[in-house]
């Protein structure tokens, strides 16, 4: 009896082929630079509102990266400095690009096909549908990728430090955040006998003098 030959699983390349370690290591310093980008992102928040590092990352921890740009963006702004505005539209129109190919390497499947290591990805379009991206990736190209992030990142270290620098004598000593000193109130004291005098009582019926009635001659 002869067996029947087994069905290839669709899992069986994850195992059996995996891809390119190159192309994975490409895939990872991508990621790791990213993660870099947040950072200094956050860094900048921090700078802006004059805030500790502790606060800045209780402010940034939940919150994603379209919301912490758009946070950059008003507080810029907010600024009137124009070259200040100036510089960060083009950081953000960079931050956005970047964003796009690092999302296309990192939430991808990867899969080998005959030598080559090829991404899927599937992009839901607007209006309805979906957008199928499908192609071989050169390692060149990640490692590219991760070069143009790391680039970014040194450009965003540099607009932080100008705003850190500048900030004094542009904005002032409190910046766009200032800080109150806080202090408790005392208790209100209730008032002693001796701060409110009370009036005297009459118990009797006084006359003027010489008026009828007086005793004097």
């Amino acid at each position: 009896m002869t067996s029947r030959p087994r069905k290839p699983n669709i899992l069986d390349h994850i195992t059996s082929h995996p891809i390119a370690p190159e192309t994975a290591q490409a895939i990872g310093y991508v990621a790791i630079h990213w993660s870099l980008v947040e950072t200094r992102v956050a860094t900048l928040i921090q700078v802006l509102l004059r805030f500790s590092s502790t606060v800045a990352r209780a402010l940034t921890s939940e919150t994603n990266a379209m919301t912490q740009l758009a946070t950059i963006d008003a507080l810029v702004r907010l600024t009137s400095v124009e070259p200040w505005i100036s510089e960060w539209t083009k950081l953000s129109n960079e931050i956005d690009g970047l964003r796009a190919r690092r999302n296309a390497a990192i939430h991808a499947t990867w899969q080998p096909v005959q030598s080559d290591s090829w991404s899927y990805r599937s992009k839901a379009k607007r209006g309805g549908g979906l957008r199928i991206v499908l192609g071989p990736v050169e390692p060149s190209d990640l490692q590219k990728l991760s070069d143009d992030i790391l680039e970014l990142c040194r450009k965003i270290a540099e607009f932080t430090q100008t705003i850190a620098l500048e900030a004094g004598a542009i904005l002032g000593t409190q910046g766009l955040a200032p800080t109150h000193t806080l202090s408790p109130t005392p208790p209100s004291r209730a008032p002693t006998p001796t701060q409110h005098k009370q009036p005297r009582r009459q118990t009797g019926r006084s006359h003027p003098k010489g008026a009828h009635g007086s005793s004097e001659p």
